[in-house]
């Protein structure tokens, strides 16, 4: 009876693992998956040696249709030139294209709310990129030792810029910021000065051109780091 009782545990182990496995598909050197249980599939790998990515809105896997709304697995894909997200992807993961070292432009589409941290940390070419106005938050360390990146436009709707997101960026000349009231800077409190300090290196605060909307520049050089800002000016209308 003790065998009997061993055998159905094995036998319900081996189903249930069965069932939970991952169908997995790779096209054009990108690897996607998909758990039995979920209806959306997931891009979790991308070859190495990679050098474009057109990253379709629905893969089929195992015969069925899936929605492929997140993205990973591009960290360290040094030949990647260009990428193009479609409007399924919900979620860009955590550090899911660091290190792209070739990687000069980037649009996210306004299906995405919050740019994850690390996400294009070390795109040494990286010198344009579009947020959506989507976005309500840019996570750590989001575009960190983006070096060539020489402008950026914080959306309206943002909200909160994560500690170090624009670290060592030190080619940023203009920096457009649509919401007319300061976004919270760091992850905690925007008057914790060593927190903020990494948000935007001291050089671009003395060196670049902060653009606000009309009427807010009072509110910028005001609030506490924003303020520490040499050149703010305000967006004519």
């Amino acid at each position: 009876m003790k065998h009997l009782k061993s055998l159905l545990l094995i036998i319900l182990l081996i189903t249930a693992t069965s069932n939970a496995q991952a169908g997995t598909v790779t096209r054009h050197g990108i690897t996607y998956y998909n758990f039995n249980s979920d209806d959306y599939a997931s891009v979790t790998y991308a070859n190495k040696d990679i050098t474009t990515a057109n990253i379709p809105s629905s893969v089929t896997i195992d015969g069925k249709n899936y929605k492929v709304t997140e993205i990973g697995g591009f960290s360290g894909c040094s030949k990647l030139t260009s990428v193009t997200i479609p409007n399924s992807v919900t979620e860009i993961r955590q550090e899911a294209f660091s290190k792209c070292k070739s990687l000069t432009s980037v649009t996210i589409p306004n299906s995405v709310t919050k740019i994850e941290q690390g996400t294009f940390s070390r795109c040494t070419a990286l010198t344009s990129v579009t947020i959506p106005n989507s976005v309500t938050e840019i996570g750590q360390e989001a575009f960190s030792r983006c070096t060539a990146l020489t402008s950026v436009t914080i959306p309206k709707n943002v909200e909160t810029i994560g500690v170090g997101a624009f670290d060592y960026c030190f080619a940023l000349k203009t920096i457009k910021v649509l919401n007319p009231y300061p976004p919270m800077l760091g992850s905690y409190s925007s008057n914790n000065n060593e927190a903020n300090d990494l948000t935007f290196p001291k050089y671009v605060r003395e060196n670049a051109t902060l653009i606000v909307p009309a009427g807010s520049a009072k509110y910028y050089k005001t609030r506490p780091y924003w303020r520490e800002f040499v050149n703010i000016q305000e967006a004519q209308q």
